[in-house]
């Protein structure tokens, strides 16, 4: 054994050093005994006392060269002065990954650098390829989606330790190089192998990729097992009762195409019996906690308490939720295609299971000899009605013995004893069978072709799940049979790790130090593979009719214990001890033979097998198929048929199939036999790391090269790393692998070239898949470089030449348009240039027209005057004077105010008429017509009739249509003109200022004034009330406005109009219009709806573009009013 050197050494607070423990241990190899004293001798010496392995630990404190230091226990102690303390390596102290990194290699630092990592939650390390995994006996959130995806596709030692590695690397080892694969999972009871099991099986599913329903159907074979198989022990509360080998085969994808469950030695004596504080198998409580009351009532069941199978344990409860594990124990079920029939009788027998242990034999005495009979019957109805069985024959069968001799049938009475292990037979034939038949259907639906490996070539990868070694403080047949699996597996281990290491490095010429191992080659000799083994002896002894576990004892002491006594043989001191022990390579046992035949027997007697031939349950029939046969009845008498026969043939086929694959090896550990959660029991670990070889491994692997290729796979994947090699012959293979390992890992790399392969270490074959997968990514780079190039020009190449295509037909789209407006603008100018010409013409047109008429109406004034001159007028001078004063005025304004001139004429046209009806008779208007067909005699008649046409229209007022009027926006005008908060909106009530702005006072007054006269004009305003003469009332609005303005303008008080009933006459002479009145009415022209009110007010209609003249103000004001009219007619 490897320990760290002791030696004085300079140490400071805060060093980590190795303290020697000082509480010796004896060996895990020495003897056990069957009592305090050692009771069994053995040919080898007794084995000497060893120290405890050195302990780890911190230097807090120091004092006078005295050392306080903390373990990595937590225990805090002073070193005495002068006590051998070693450094610690940097490795060792934040612990390693990998444990064949470790700086110093002894089995202190393996220790520790387990220890630290379980205790911060690592519970997976490295050893190469081996994976150690510490059962943690809590949940860890490190089995997600998330961690199976990071795991793939990922070598060992490029991410932290985990089961996901291990099954990554085994799927892509199996598809990269085409071979079958196992995972070996191994370990004592209770270190985590069904869990470890289950994990790699839905990391396998998971990386398929096909989801599919085969995926799900390998995953739920696992709770039906468990179920059937699983039970609680002192060590676990979930210990596989039996191991189990799954073959899961994929097809040329690498997708699961199906699987295959062999199991091996299933415990059934657990059935039966089991120790205080175990349970029974699940099922049973699952049954009692899961069914319906209808459904156990049906089937007699009530509780675990009442049933002797199941209360010999004390331990009804575990950390199970039993109806909840019936539930997906029925859903899986169904989804392996098992039929609710077929369901509901495997219920039916497992409830009869349990009412068989119920039986109760008691004696009766006839003809003086004893014998049995049932005791209790209502336990026997249950029974006969569950397993369809008539009473009599399930009693005669279990109380009698029928032997066959020489065509004699004779019928012997059995004992209590007898019948009750007549009884537990069977129940354990029947649970057995039920087993058998679980697991054959579970095949039926997983397993989908008989597999020619040779031609389909489809491949596989096996995962064990097996027993772990166990030694309790009574074995018997079923440990024996356990242990030696173990053997044979920890056998297998040591060839693949050790032996076939040095023989394959002698092969390959490879020089490198030897390291010597211990073999358990002589414990597997000594249970089965020489003559006269144990397994051998137990079968020899079963066959004999005569035969006890009294003379196979004595045949075991008589072989193995004498004179030529083998030295894994342990015989007791004393012969009064029906015992035997065995030297495994986890340490001795010693196994008690009591059972041992019956055991291997599996009693299962020709009056059973007539009692279930007898049932009219086709389900018991058909379990049992088979059984009946007189070629099966022969065997049984053969031997053939012994438990341990059978359980050796499938141990051998096992290990040949592991031998033909690449394994994995998982190495499950117990922390401590409390099962506390991240608690761990250093003496425990050491034991099961070195009774696994997990020491030696770690020496031989760090030491030798784990990691070998032969030549043409070698360079077929790395040569990729050398430039300029695309292909090569066999005869520079060893050159060429030369070449690439010195390129990649350096000429002074430590690898090994053989005669046919390349041995590497875990780390440099790390480097070379690193640098591998770097030139691939190079590579893939380049080519995607170059692919994107092209695409990428591809792509520019369509872009630009669209771009051209919209560019051209945008550039013309937008010339035809640019033309288009230079059209439509000369089109425009020309029409503008054409309008404006016309304009000018008519404009010359209508003032020659104007001229023309002017001249003419002039010549008709004159001749009017002229006539009536000579007709006797007095005043044809003032007429005439008062006459040509409107026609100037009408001609001053003639361009401004088109209505001005209408309301000329008209008025001229009214004067004459009223003069000529004054003086003259009615006939004289012909005389005027005549004048003015003289005058105009020179005209066409079409000029003729267009003038009186033109005066037709000059004499009636234009009216504007609704959609006119729509345009006029009164709004946009006020909001424009009105001052302050003025708007459209129509008042009713005076106001407090203009509308519009006026600089002058008067102005403003003048303003207010007539917006009093339109409201009243409109009836919004009533009429002041007279206070004075009745007449004043009747004066008119615009005589009393025009005497206002008068007054004001002039300054002088003027006479009440309202007593004078004469219409106000324009003064003949223009003088008289003074400023002040001419600036007030100019300022009343500005607004439309002011000069609209004084045309309203005078008696007219408003039209557009109308404009007040001193001509209109006078003639409104001299108009006369309503009573003078009616007085003058």
């Amino acid at each position: 054994m490897n320990t760290p050197k002791e030696a004085m050494v300079l140490v400071t607070k805060g060093d980590f050093i190795w303290v020697d423990a000082s509480a010796p241990s004896v060996s895990s190899s020495s003897s056990p005994s069957l009592s305090p004293a050692s009771s069994l001798r053995s040919s080898t010496a007794t084995p000497a006392k060893v120290p405890r392995l050195p302990i780890g630990a911190r230097v807090v404190d120091s004092d006078r060269g005295r050392l306080k230091v903390v373990d990595d226990q937590g225990n805090e102690e002073w070193l005495e002065v002068g006590q051998k303390v070693k450094l610690m390596h940097p490795s060792s102290v934040q612990g390693t990954e990998d444990m064949i990194q470790l700086g110093e290699l002894h089995e202190s630092a393996i220790l520790r650098n387990i220890c630290i990592r379980y205790r911060d939650k690592l519970i997976y390390t490295f050893t190469g390829s081996i994976l150690i995994s510490v059962n943690p006996y809590a949940e860890i959130p490190i089995y997600g989606a998330d961690e199976m995806r990071m795991y793939r596709r990922r070598r060992i030692g490029e991410l932290p330790p985990h089961i996901f590695a291990i099954a990554d690397n085994a799927y892509t080892s199996m598809r990269t190089h085409s071979r079958d694969q196992s995972i070996i999972i191994s370990g004592e009871s209770g270190s985590g192998k069904t869990e470890s099991t289950k994990l790699v099986l839905q990391f396998l599913a998971a990386v398929s990729s096909q989801h599919s329903w085969i995926e799900q159907q390998i995953l739920e074979a696992n709770p039906i097992l468990e179920a059937f198989g699983n039970a609680k022990t002192l060590r676990n509360d979930n210990s596989s009762r039996f191991g189990k080998y799954i073959d899961i085969h994929f097809n040329t994808s690498g997708a699961i195409d199906g699987a295959r469950i062999e199991h091996y030695l299933l415990e059934k004596s657990r059935i039966v019996f089991h120790s205080a504080g175990e349970r029974n198998y699940h099922i049973f409580y699952c049954l009692l906690a899961g069914l319906s009351e209808t459904e156990k009532k049906a089937m007699y069941l009530t509780k675990p308490e009442d049933f002797y199978y199941l209360n010999q344990g004390k331990s009804s409860r575990a950390s199970r939720d039993d109806a909840a594990d019936l539930e997906e124990i029925r859903s899986a079920m169904k989804v392996l295609l098992f039929k609710d029939e077929e369901i509901a009788s495997i219920f039916r027998l497992l409830s009869a299971v349990l009412h068989i242990g119920n039986i109760r034999f008691a004696k009766s005495a006839d003809e003086n000899q004893e014998e049995v009979f049932v005791h209790n019957a209502e336990e026997l109805m249950k029974v006969s009605k569950l397993l369809e069985v008539p009473e009599s024959v399930i009693s005669a069968a279990l109380t009698r013995r029928t032997l066959s001799t020489q065509g004699e049938i004779v019928v012997s009475a059995l004992s209590p004893q007898a019948a009750l292990d007549t009884r537990d037979a069977l129940a354990k034939g029947i649970y057995g069978r039920i087993f058998e038949h679980v697991n054959t259907r579970i095949n039926d639906a997983i397993y989908k072709y008989a597999r020619p490996k040779s031609s389909s070539g489809k491949l596989s990868i096996g995962v064990l799940d097996i027993f772990g070694f166990e030694a309790f403080v009574t074995n018997s047949f079923e440990q024996l049979c356990i242990n030696y699996a173990n053997e044979a597996l920890q056998q297998f281990f040591v060839r693949h790790v050790f032996k076939l290491e040095q023989n394959e490095y002698d092969q390959e010429k490879i020089n490198w130090s030897r390291i010597n191992f211990e073999d358990n080659q002589a414990t597997l000799d000594l249970i089965a593979a020489k003559p006269m083994n144990i397994l051998s002896l137990i079968d020899e002894e079963s066959i004999f009719p005569k035969g006890t576990d009294s003379t196979l004892l004595s045949k075991l002491h008589s072989t193995h214990g004498g004179s030529s006594a083998n030295a894994c043989y342990l015989r007791p001191k004393s012969d009064l001890q029906k015992a035997f022990g065995v030297r495994h390579y986890a340490g001795a046992v010693v196994y008690a033979v009591r059972g041992f035949l019956d055991k291997n027997r599996d009693t299962f007697s020709a009056d059973l097998h007539s009692l279930v031939a007898s049932s009219r349950s086709r389900f018991l029939i058909h379990i049992f198929d088979g059984s009946f046969a007189p070629a099966a009845a022969a065997n049984r008498r053969k031997g053939g048929t012994t438990v341990g026969g059978k359980f050796r043939r499938s141990l051998d086929s096992l290990m040949a199939a592991l031998a033909g694959t690449e394994p994995f090896f998982v190495r499950c550990i117990k922390p401590n036999d409390d099962k506390k959660a991240l608690v761990m029991d250093r003496d425990l670990v050491v034991r099961q790391l070195r009774n696994s070889g997990m020491f030696d491994a770690i020496r031989i692997r760090r030491a030798g090269y784990p990691i070998r290729h032969d030549y043409e796979s070698f360079i077929s994947r790395y040569r990729v790393l050398l430039r300029g090699m695309r292909r090569f012959s066999s005869a520079d293979l060893r050159s060429l692998a030369s070449a690439i390992c010195e390129g990649v890992l350096g000429s002074k790399a430590d690898f090994a070239l053989g005669e046919t392969k390349v041995f590497l270490k875990d780390a440099h074959d790390l480097l070379l898949e690193q640098a591998y997968f770097r030139r691939l990514n190079d590579s893939a780079t380049t080519v995607q470089a170059v692919i994107r190039g092209f695409l990428h020009r591809s792509k520019f190449n369509r872009e630009r030449a669209a771009a051209i295509m919209i560019q051209k037909m945008w550039r013309g789209y937008a010339q035809r348009q640019k033309y288009k407006k230079i059209v439509s603008g000369f089109t425009r100018l020309q029409a503008i240039l054409r309008s404006r010409q016309m304009v000018a013409h008519y404009h010359s047109l209508r003032e020659m027209v104007t001229a023309l008429q002017a001249h003419s109406r002039g010549a008709l004034l004159r001749t009017t005057v002229r006539s009536r001159m000579d007709g006797g007028d007095r005043h044809p001078g003032m007429m005439a004077g008062r006459m040509a004063e409107i026609v100037a005025v009408k001609h001053h304004h003639h361009n401004h105010a088109s209505t001005s001139a209408e309301r000329t004429e008209i008025y001229v046209e009214e004067s004459n008429n009223n003069n000529i009806n004054n003086q003259k008779p009615v006939e004289e208007k012909a005389e005027d017509g005549e004048i003015v067909n003289e005058l105009f005699d020179f005209l066409p008649p079409n000029v003729e009739s267009r003038l009186s046409r033109e005066r037709e229209d000059e004499n009636t007022s234009p009216r504007l249509s609704d959609s006119e009027l729509a345009s006029y926006e009164f709004g946009k005008y006020a909001a424009t003109f009105f001052t302050g908060t003025s708007g459209a909106t129509h008042l009713k009530k005076p106001l407090a200022a203009p509308l519009l702005s006026h600089e002058r006072q008067s102005s403003q007054q003048a303003a207010l004034a007539l917006w009093l006269t339109i409201l009243r004009f409109m009836g919004d305003l009533p009429e002041p009330v007279p206070t004075g003469d009745v007449d004043e009332e009747q004066t008119p609005v615009m005589s009393r406005l025009y005497q206002t303005l008068g007054r004001r303008g002039t300054g002088k008080s003027e006479p009440n109009l309202g007593s004078s009933r004469r219409p106000l006459q324009i003064p003949q002479d223009p003088k008289l219009f003074n400023e002040p009145i001419l600036a007030s009415i100019d300022e009343l022209r500005t607004t439309s709806t002011l000069t609209h009110a004084v045309i309203r007010a005078a008696g007219g209609r408003p039209r557009g573009g109308f404009r007040l003249t001193r001509s209109d103000i006078g003639f409104t004001c001299n108009r006369p009013t309503p009573e003078t009219d009616s007085s003058s007619h």
